[in-house]
């Protein structure tokens, strides 16, 4: 076989998943979101409701309080963000001002958002109807640029390495880590190349974005911020109200969170799994043992869950693979790699040993030469369109490292004798575990760092070490903790905050769309609706780090009564 027919094999093989998803099936939900949009089927019933349900907010004095709003396009984020919206306006006596985000460097969607704003057009009149009055773009402002190119100059002296990138501050302020997401995000990436002219503008760009967050916050009564993420450039206004004691909420259909200068990521619960679930009552933790188990064996039967929300269908099939072998009969240690998505923000938890995940990778590659084992690779199943040439090049370049198909059942894989599973922080974590395999993390900011039955090495030289000893790792892993880490991720924290998201049919696409709204119309009433805003300002004076659904809540009153 040539070398190209190898390369096309392998192209076919890690795009067999991905390609639908992000490729031509990407244009056609677009198409669809924007004829839909045109339409706006049940858009008028919800924006109707939306002004009566909510009281008018009076208070447009352009010296009072703001609330600011992250403007997002995705209709099932209208619904939980027009309660904190009220809630935050009416407790602090403040105005909503939305903020609109326009992609740097892309002039057409500069002037799309401007025309929408102008003409109130979608999604601009769906945030006035829960009341923001009035709208921004935080854009670099030419009369900063004195100052951008002062802090710019201070930076590049102490940038000589990748990971210096990942600690960038800015008055004491951390966005080293939003500059590196943002950088790898905006142009299709796999790393930095700390010496390009695309890098350079790139941080020249952030500084300019962040002088103009700094300014606002300085000429503004800033008491909140609500945001959709608190990752890429996003996070830019969640860092510097963090930094000034300002509330931020990061609000998705299925997790709503607190964050402060201790919780500057959206991925922190996990923090306070033992803890919490120690405080439980004992026949609520051996429930909660019971439901995990049962849970996580429907999950290697097949069956999706409600913590799989992305995930195509089901990698835990007890189907073989074209009924022939994929790892191979041997006396080596048999390691297989589970890479990520290229693009998709590595710092969602914080710093990792390898600042991107495809430093991670050329690390491995460069250990595979120099070890006697069997290395193997499984592609990320739902990645971002151009991982596969970057794979591909990247198995070219340590070819020692066999590819395993992307759809290839997990079963088969471990009944044929795979010893040891490497991740930087993936859910392979838990399940691989779960069926007695070891896995080493390539983070502590991992979300099963509170567990042992993960070995989580802390730097480069312990995870050398175990990776040069992988015939003699030997690791106890306790199921009780899989499941306990389990309950506490997936049914404890129930993912249906607001309403019950679990139970809208295609809900990965209808989300996009207005008919999200109709689901929403057909499930609310009064009572639902005081309970939502119960809800929500329970969570907010509690200052706690994730807002606990109406069930969790429900299910604790009668534990305590």
């Amino acid at each position: 076989m040539s070398v190209n027919s190898e390369k096309n094999k392998l192209k076919e093989e890690i795009s067999k998943k991905t390609a639908g998803r992000h490729g031509v099936g990407l244009k056609r939900k677009l198409y669809k979101l924007l004829i839909s949009n045109l339409r706006l089927y049940g858009a008028r019933r919800f924006l109707s409701k939306n002004r009566s349900i909510f009281s008018p907010i009076k208070n447009t004095d352009k010296d009072s309080p703001v609330v600011l709003v992250e403007v997002q396009p995705m209709n099932i984020h209208h619904i939980s963000f027009s309660y904190f919206a009220n809630v935050l306006a009416k407790k602090n006596n403040a105005r909503l001002i939305g903020y609109i985000i326009v992609p740097q460097g892309k002039p057409i969607l500069k002037i799309k958002a401007y025309i929408e704003k102008f003409l109130s057009l979608f999604p601009i009149f769906v945030y006035r109807s829960f009341g923001v009055k009035d709208f921004i773009f935080p854009e670099p402002n030419s009369k900063d640029s004195v100052k951008v190119a002062e802090i710019y100059q201070s930076i590049l002296t102490q940038l000589k390495t990748k990971s210096d990138i990942e600690n960038i501050t800015i008055n004491g302020i951390l966005i080293g880590d939003l500059i590196y997401d943002s950088y790898l995000r905006e142009f299709n990436k796999p790393t930095i190349d700390i010496g390009s002219d695309e890098f350079f503008g790139h941080l020249w760009k952030t500084i300019g974005i962040f002088l103009y967050w700094r300014g606002y916050f300085n000429r503004h009564k800033v008491c909140s911020v609500l945001v959709s993420h608190s990752v890429y450039l996003m996070g830019i206004p969640v860092r510097i109200a963090a930094h000034n004691d300002i509330s931020v909420y990061e609000v998705t259909p299925n997790r709503c969170l607190y964050l402060d200068k201790q919780h500057l990521h959206g991925f922190m619960a996990h923090l306070d799994f033992p803890k919490k679930f120690l405080k439980m009552p004992k026949e609520v933790r051996q429930q909660g043992i019971e439901s995990a188990k049962n849970a996580i064996e429907k999950r290697f039967l097949g069956e999706k869950s409600s913590d799989m929300l992305n995930a195509g269908s089901s990698l835990y099939s007890k189907k073989l693979y074209k009924d022939s072998r994929l790892i191979r009969a041997s006396g080596k240690a048999k390691v297989l790699i589970f890479s990520h998505c290229f693009f998709d923000a590595p710092h969602p938890f914080g710093n990792n040993i390898f600042p991107d995940f495809y430093e991670w990778l050329c690390f491995l590659g460069k250990v595979s030469e120099k070890t006697d084992y069997d290395w193997y690779i499984k592609a990320h199943p739902d990645e971002l369109p151009g991982n596969v040439d970057i794979m591909l090049g990247f198995l070219s370049q340590y070819p020692n490292i066999k590819l395993l198909p992307v759809d290839a059942s997990h079963h088969q894989v471990i009944d044929e004798g795979v010893n040891v599973v490497l991740t930087v922080y993936g859910t392979v974590g838990f399940e691989y575990a779960a069926l007695g395999v070891p896995v080493i993390n390539c983070s502590v900011n991992n979300p099963h760092f509170q567990y042992d039955f993960n070995l989580n090495p802390k730097n480069v030289e312990e995870y050398t070490e175990l990776l040069f000893s992988l015939d003699d790792i030997k690791i106890d892993i306790n199921i009780d903790q899989v499941y306990e880490y389990y309950f506490m991720k997936s049914l404890y924290d129930d993912p249906n905050i607001i309403f019950d998201y679990d139970n809208i049919p295609n809900r990965i696409e209808i989300q996009y769309m207005p008919k999200m709204y109709n689901y929403w119309n057909r499930w609310l009433s009064t009572e639902r609706h005081n309970a939502v805003l119960d809800a929500v300002e329970y969570f907010i004076d509690s200052k706690e780090y994730r807002m606990r659904s109406l069930a969790t809540l429900d299910f604790e009153n009668r534990m305590s009564s």
